[in-house]
């Protein structure tokens, strides 16, 4: 880390460390939305049952494979609405899903499944990210407060 930081004249350390803490503010915005739109999910989303339409697979080299269902479900009213669903598990096009829906917003969907157990580690991990990408940031800016210009024959010389 050190000999990365060594690497930085004094402008440029000032840019990268404004911009990590950029970075940093905007993962905890994005934590924090994350948290109250799961949050008001649960607590005004309304259950119902989905039947999945279509599957589309999506394959990476660095990570997992994600499957998008496309699903339509029925509100109390009788209309119908489509959403997708992404996840790391794919369903038979007419399986029908158990997913909670915002009844303001119907294109707000997610798996019920989704809204259990471990609902809070994607906020936390966006929180540790931007406490890394923040320390980092402060680092670097402090680095270029402290960095004295190297000094040249005119300056020494006058």
């Amino acid at each position: 880390m050190v000999r990365l930081f060594g690497l930085l004249n004094r402008r440029t350390s000032r840019i990268v460390g404004v911009i990590l803490a950029v970075v940093a503010v905007g993962l905890v915005a994005g934590s924090i939305g994350a948290t109250v739109a799961d949050l008001d999910l649960r607590a005004h989303g309304v259950t119902t049952d989905a039947v999945v339409t279509n599957v589309s697979t999506h394959f990476s080299r660095k990570s997992a494979t994600t499957y998008t269902d496309l699903v339509e479900f029925s509100t109390p009213d009788g209309a119908e609405h489509d959403a997708s669903i992404s996840g790391s598990r794919g369903d038979h096009v007419g399986s029908t899903v158990a997913v909670v829906y915002d009844p303001s917003d119907p294109g707000t969907v997610q798996p019920k499944s989704s809204l259990g157990g471990a609902w809070w580690l994607g906020p936390v991990l966006l929180l540790l990210f931007a406490l890394l990408f923040g320390w980092l940031g402060w680092r670097l800016w402090r680095r270029a407060s402290r960095i004295v210009p190297m000094q040249t024959a005119e300056n020494v010389f006058g």
